[in-house]
């Protein structure tokens, strides 16, 4: 079997807001890739995000043409990613997901299962809640980004927004922003507005326990996945909140493998939500696929969609043997 040709291009796309990191980009950057082999083409999208990754498009690329370098020595039948992971070459994990899904496309038939509809991403201030539902096209599931405002006004608004709208499924993402005792009294101000679950409420993930043992609204955890939590802790989340650009789809297979586990054994299982880096429509291509395997289906996180305006450039592939 030969080995795949693998190219890539840098491409650039106009933002119609800032990012929700707080960078003040109002361009995105990513890098596509592309494995071509006996006709058969796999494609995948690189997005590293400021304030998010660590690496940059320039790291990619700089890793991309080191990958190259390897080729002679890289297997035809292997990922390249876990080829180069084993020939001592770390790559940046926004690169690591585009070479793998790039690689589940060549190699695997394509879902015809459709994604379910994504989840909008509310980042206006609380004021304007109201109003940014109303105009808005989706119809029953939010994402609200709360703790950037007055604790008290924002848990009003919530309490106004649950009230107008009481058929939406709401979800609360606090992303760290609140002590124990800040967190309870957002919720005590809310109430009787209740989210299907708030995401990292806490600073100190050590108290996600005291949380829901004091009857905090029901946990979604996403940054904490990656780092030490409490023994069982993951498996009282209502959700898994998985970013692929950060994880890599071996990681995102094994949550899906890991949460279908806790269900068949009886007990409560988290549904696993795919969410967006601001990827393009290539990069929102491959989560809408993950999304229709992801168990429970809920709706995903790509209410991102929403910021991209249109493409800048279209620069040039560059190519190598993978």
């Amino acid at each position: 079997m030969n080995a795949p040709r693998l190219s890539w291009r840098p491409a650039r796309w106009a933002l119609l807001r800032p990012l929700s990191t707080g960078v003040p980009d109002r361009v995105r950057r990513v890098v596509e890739v592309r494995l071509e082999r006996n006709g058969v083409t796999g494609s995948g999208e690189a997005a590293p995000l400021p304030g998010l990754h660590h690496e940059t498009v320039e790291d990619v690329l700089t890793s991309l043409r080191r990958l190259v370098a390897l080729a002679q020595r890289l297997s035809p039948t292997q990922p390249p990613a876990a080829a180069a992971r084993q020939l001592g070459l770390a790559l940046p994990p926004s690169l690591g997901w585009a070479l793998d899904w790039a690689w589940h496309e060549l190699t695997e038939p394509e879902s015809t299962d459709p994604p379910p509809p994504s989840a909008g991403l509310l980042l206006e201030p609380p004021t304007r809640w109201c109003a940014a539902i109303e105009a808005a096209p989706y119809p029953t599931c939010w994402k609200l980004k709360i703790g950037r405002h007055d604790l008290l006004t924002e848990a009003r608004a919530f309490h106004e927004l649950a009230r107008a709208f009481p058929r939406h499924e709401w979800r609360l993402d606090a992303n760290r922003a609140f002590s124990l005792a800040q967190a309870r009294a957002f919720q005590a101000a809310a109430a009787p507005a209740r989210p299907r679950w708030i995401e990292e409420p806490l600073v100190d993930i050590a108290q996600l326990a005291d949380w829901l043992a004091g009857g905090g609204w029901p946990l979604a955890l996403d940054e904490s996945l990656r780092e030490a939590l409490p023994a069982g802790l993951a498996e009282q989340a209502v959700a898994w909140v998985l970013k692929p650009q950060l994880l890599g789809l071996a990681a995102v297979e094994e949550s899906f493998t890991r949460a279908r586990r806790l269900e068949q054994m009886g007990g409560p299982a988290p549904c696993c939500v795919i969410s967006a880096c601001f990827e393009s429509p290539l990069g929102l291509r491959a989560l809408e696929q993950l999304a229709a395997r992801a168990p429970g289906r809920p709706a995903p996180g790509l209410g991102t969609r929403d910021w991209l305006g249109a493409r800048l450039d279209e620069a040039a592939w560059e190519d190598g043997v993978a």
